[in-house]
């Protein structure tokens, strides 16, 4: 998620299905509110949603706005080295040293968020000391249990 002033702006959506021993399809969304006023949100949303007209107080055009995200991914796509993603990935999030929840279908962990293994998954450090990777799940706040935020 991307946040901005304690509140969520972006969100990216990823859907993974695999087959024995390998990935057979990954898909990958991003919900942008790029010109919502917070009128427009519905009243669950309307304490915890921004979007960029907010942010800044300026109106966008969508096809700029899409067309700038674009540059960007193709930025980060000329370099998939998973090292370099890893790097990118841990700049970007502020949950490093912070307690989080993570749920999968029934089941659910909690820790600190302390890293990423080389494979990408996320390194939990639970109550009782261990360092647990999860690798599928909804991750967030341990203070906005139980909902959570799409990782």
């Amino acid at each position: 998620d991307v946040h901005t002033g304690g509140r969520k702006l972006a969100g990216v959506l990823t859907e993974a299905r695999s087959g024995r021993d390998r990935l057979q399809l990954a898909v990958v969304g991003i919900g942008l509110n790029v010109n919502q006023d917070p009128r427009e949100f519905p009243g669950d949303l309307v304490n915890t949603a921004s979007s960029l007209n907010i942010a800044t107080g300026s109106t966008y055009r969508r096809s700029a706005v899409l067309a700038n995200v674009l540059r960007e991914l193709d930025a980060v796509y000329s370099d998939l080295d998973p090292g370099h993603i890893r790097a990118l990935w841990r700049e970007a999030s502020t949950m490093w040293g912070n307690p989080v929840r993570v749920a999968c279908g029934d089941t659910a962990v909690q820790g600190i968020a302390e890293d990423l293994s080389p494979e990408g998954a996320l390194c939990l450090r639970t109550p009782d000391g261990e360092v647990t990777t999860v690798r599928v799940g909804d991750v967030g706040n341990v203070a906005d249990s139980p909902h959570t935020r799409e990782a």
